[in-house]
């Protein structure tokens, strides 16, 4: 009998199910970085338009109105006020999480000191859809524990931003 060397039919297919379960995990685990990664950018931009909002108030001892949008899932955004003539931020950032291929605006609403709502958010809140792309109204905060895609929005509230500032 002549002994073989090489490899059979069986190793070849077992090393390249090996391959592609690797490489099954290696996309999965850059897809979970990406979306981590947006997730952090809407929090920067977040915090950026929270500050900037901050700093309008301490000019004209009030925050802005909302610019309206009449395109997209919340009709209210972040106003253009912010950017001239004073520019306290650069430019009023998209949403990363908008299901629309073109981008929405972040959502933005200031209310009255006797609004009902002024009791939860303080005087305005700053809202993305988060990585389901779909707008909850702000009614449940996006926890990526329950899944890097699970239901929820990244919003802040003034009421939070002003207790937690450095810790959002």
């Amino acid at each position: 009998m002549k002994n073989h060397q090489g490899i059979t039919y069986l190793e070849v297919m077992i090393l390249a199910l090996l391959c592609v379960i690797l490489i099954i995990l290696a996309i999965m685990g850059i897809q979970r970085g990406m979306i981590y990664s947006k997730v952090s950018g809407v929090k920067k931009d977040i915090r950026n338009i929270a500050n900037a909002l901050e700093a309008y108030k301490s000019d004209h001892n009030e925050y802005p109105l909302a610019g309206e949008y009449s395109l997209g899932s919340w009709p209210f955004v972040v106003p253009s006020i912010l950017t001239s003539p004073v520019a306290y931020i650069p430019s009023i950032p998209n949403d990363i999480f908008s299901p629309t291929q073109w981008g929405e605006p972040l959502k933005y609403t200031r209310y009255a000191s006797d609004a009902r709502e002024f009791q939860f958010y303080g005087q305005w809140y700053i809202a993305s859809n988060g990585p389901d792309l779909q707008w909850d109204y702000a009614s449940k905060s996006y926890e990526p524990s329950n899944g890097i895609i699970s239901q929820g929005d990244i919003f802040l509230r003034q009421n939070f931003y002003a207790r937690y500032k450095n810790k959002w």
